[in-house]
Formats: structure tokens, sequence, C-alpha cells
């Protein structure tokens, strides 16, 4: 469903949309929200007109989803939850935000993604952000702006078009390589390494389960 918000309002204390279902949430008149909001669908669309939120904004779904972010959007601090579960949680910009504090997200493993991208692929979308707080989050068609530093720490990924970001490219190395997993000594170039411990239970592909360790020089 669509819940519409009208008319030129202030609005105190804490704007919450609790119906964990795909509700698009349309603001269609300058609003102005001070004690920020909680979205809690998996796949909440949230479009405006001279929208400005203060205080903390969070979209709080920790499963796979699409939250479909309108243009002209202010935030003070916009939060995207960590997933819990196996999937994509996609946050598409219909046009170009300002953050005002600071984002906000965490994704997990590989198969627990978080990414920022453009509604429409090869458009790009500007991103003013005055401080950045992200690790396992890919980014595609993203102009970064602002005083935020944008350069990501190795586990972030560059999914392509994207400008003003500087993404860690260190080589990953397979310890085992192509031999027995005891063969553990290697020659590595100096340097500091992401350690991922992989292990299967029967020795397929198919069963391997892996985790992130540390980073180690």
């Amino acid at each position: 469903g669509t819940k519409t918000i009208s008319g030129a309002n202030t609005f105190s204390g804490t704007f919450t949309v609790s119906n964990t279902a795909n509700t698009a949430v349309v603001f269609n008149a300058s609003q102005t929200f001070t004690g920020g909001a909680t979205f809690s669908g998996t796949s909440q669309s949230v479009t405006a007109t001279n929208l400005t939120f203060s205080g903390t904004v969070t979209f709080a779904s920790t499963a796979a989803g699409t939250h479909a972010i309108g243009s002209g959007i202010t935030w003070q601090d916009l939060t995207i939850a960590s997933p819990v579960a196996s999937g994509t949680r996609v946050v598409a910009f219909n046009g170009d935000n300002t953050i005002t504090g600071t984002l906000t997200a965490n994704g997990g493993r590989g198969d627990y993604r978080t990414n920022f991208v453009s509604n429409t692929t090869g458009t790009q979308r500007t991103l003013t952000v005055a401080a950045l707080s992200v690790s396992n989050v890919g980014f595609s068609d993203i102009v970064a702006a602002g005083a935020a530093t944008w350069t990501l720490p190795l586990g972030n990924w560059n999914l392509g078009n994207n400008s003003g970001i500087t993404f860690d490219n260190s080589p990953l190395y397979w310890i085992g390589g192509t031999g027995n997993w005891y063969q553990y000594t290697r020659d590595f170039p100096a340097g500091t390494y992401n350690a991922v411990w992989v292990g299967s239970r029967d020795g397929r592909a198919a069963d391997a389960y892996g985790r992130s360790l540390e980073i180690v020089t």
C-alpha cells in the first residue's frame, strides 16, 4: 500500500512506519521531521517534495529488499540496518540527496550485501555527505560529494560508474593455492591483508563455508 502525507507541516517526535510490508511513503508537500524517523519495511520507498529529517532516520529491516529513495531529500543521520540473512539490501536513489550528519551502512559476508545505487542504471546520483561510516557496501552510479572521506577501506566494492570514490583494490591471496590446506607457507609482498577462513565439511565447493577473520600484516 501507500501512505501519503499531505500539507506543509513540521513534526516533532519520531515518525515511524511500522508496517513491515512493502509500503510506499509519499510526502507531497514541504515536510520537516525534527525527531527523525524509522522505516521498518523490507522494501519501503520514500518519495518527497522538500523533505527534511532532523535526528536519525533508520531503515530498520535486516532482510533483503530494495528501498527507493526520492530526489532532493535532506537527512541528518541516515542509517541502513545491517543484513542478517542471505540476500542484498539495495538503496536506490531516484535523484540527488544530502546527508548533513553521518551516512551509516554495513554489509556482511559475501552473500549478505548492502548496495547504494541509482534507480536508473547508468544515470549517476550525487550524495552530498558530511561523514561516512560504511563497510562491505557496494556502490554503483554514485557521485561522492561533501566533507566525508570517500576513500573506502578494503571490503567495500566498486560496482561501476562512480565518481569521487576511492576503493581499496589490495590483492587477495589464497594461502593453500591449488594444493592442500596444510601447505600454508607462502611468500607474500609486504603489506596488509584481509584474512579469510574457508572450510568445507565434505570437500565440495558447494558446501564451503567462509568467514572474514581480521586484518593481518
